[in-house]
């Protein structure tokens, strides 16, 4: 059980921490593309 466990978090918070990298550049470079917009 302990074993399952373990990597079943493992597994868990790698997605859970590739999913939030994603969004996170995502919404940089959203941001990136909006400010030079509100620029001109």
């Amino acid at each position: 059980a302990s074993g399952t466990d373990d990597k079943a978090g493992s597994g868990n918070l790698l997605a859970r921490f590739v999913n939030m990298r994603a969004i996170k550049e995502e919404f940089n470079e959203t941001c990136q593309v909006m400010y030079p917009s509100n620029e001109v």
